[in-house]
């Protein structure tokens, strides 16, 4: 039996990554292709689980719900792009990161990620079946459940500003 946990895709992030995916600014995440980032590991329909950093607090749920794989970040449709690197010209530091990283690697994958809101709405993904297919422990359902209050505390807490 599988659990959701031992399925998903494992996503660390840095803060400013995290931070765009939690306000709902980003949407796609580009990695290098590697054995963790592949055709074979990053596919419509898994599981994701980005968090900052390692931490297990604040981890953001969702499934990938779009795939693109190119050699170069840059080759990328522009509204990908956008939806991937939501950031201002402006932030030099930051684009001569992404540039390093784009020249050190020879193939990337990105992949869109729809975050989960809560829980009534990651079951009716079927990301955890209700009925047959597998079930979660009772720790990985309440690992779940502390990342979705979070997510609502969030969205609560940007709605009032």
């Amino acid at each position: 039996m599988t659990s959701m946990s031992e399925d998903r895709l494992f996503v660390p992030l840095n803060k400013k990554w995290y931070d765009l995916f939690k306000a709902g600014k980003k949407l796609w995440e580009i990695r290098a292709v590697s054995p963790r980032f592949n055709h074979k590991t990053v596919y419509t329909g898994r599981a994701v689980e980005l968090r900052r950093g390692y931490t297990v607090k604040g981890a953001l749920w969702g499934r990938i719900i779009d795939v693109a794989e190119m050699r170069d970040i840059y080759h990328l449709p522009k509204q990908i792009l956008a939806e991937a690197l939501p950031i201002d010209k402006s932030e030099k530091a930051l684009w001569n990161e992404i540039n390093s990283y784009n020249t050190k690697y020879d193939n990337f994958i990105a992949f869109k990620v729809k975050l989960f809101l809560s829980l009534e709405s990651l079951k009716a993904s079927h990301l955890i079946p209700v009925s047959g297919g597998f079930a979660l422990s009772s720790s990985e359902r309440q690992h779940v459940a502390n990342s979705v209050e979070q997510n609502r505390e969030l969205l609560q807490e940007l709605a009032e500003h």
